[in-house]
């Protein structure tokens, strides 16, 4: 964060010394520098509101605009929802101390397939994943990189050989993010074969 800059008090503190008892200036300049005050407070929050961990709705969809990730996803079809038993896409309830477990309610009208809108914590793995293929060239190392930048970070093996790689992740994955590693959506060099494991 940031530090907020007081436009009031900073213009205050810089008067020369014989002013530093004029009250009608000084109020004149409270007066006249109010409005950058409160300006000052609106852009702090639209630069907070720039994190992907903290953004919501708009202000996430402003962040994925910048990298280039739309919010609506195509091809829902692998992904997977709190549902009954026997259906495709059908997992049960998640579980706060294990991630791996369970997925989200589907949204009243919302399609379970097709064309639809990703939610917040959707999306926010989503536009990480654009941010780590915009910026990486494939090395190693920056193939583990941008696999912690996606999921956190956990420790990641990364095994090399003819025109294959393993890249092992520890800690279990959720069904949907074993579906967004498939996907193709992080970057990979051109023509290697990579298979992604986890816990």
């Amino acid at each position: 964060m940031t530090e907020v800059i007081k436009h009031a008090d900073l213009a205050q503190s810089r008067l020369a010394t014989q002013f530093r008892e004029a009250t009608n200036l000084i109020n004149y300049l409270r007066t006249l520098l109010s409005e950058s005050d409160e300006l000052e407070g609106v852009l702090q929050d639209t630069l907070n509101n720039l994190s992907i961990d903290d953004a919501e709705n708009f202000d996430l969809d402003v962040i994925g605009d910048i990298v280039g990730q739309p919010r609506v996803f195509i091809d829902a079809d692998g992904l997977t929802y709190f549902g009954y038993f026997g259906h495709p896409q059908a997992e049960s309830y998640g579980d706060l101390y294990d991630p791996s477990v369970g997925s989200r309610y589907l949204s009243l009208g919302e399609p379970p397939a097709g064309f639809r809108e990703l939610s917040d914590p959707e999306y926010r793995v989503y536009i990480r994943a654009k941010i780590a293929k915009n910026h990486t060239h494939t090395y190693p190392e920056e193939m583990i990189s941008q696999v912690k930048f996606l999921f956190g970070d956990v420790p990641v093996d990364l095994s090399e050989g003819v025109m294959t790689c393993d890249i092992h992740i520890g800690r279990k994955l959720t069904v949907n993010e074993k579906y967004l590693l498939e996907s193709g959506i992080l970057a990979k060099p051109l023509g290697v074969e990579v298979t992604y494991t986890s816990d």
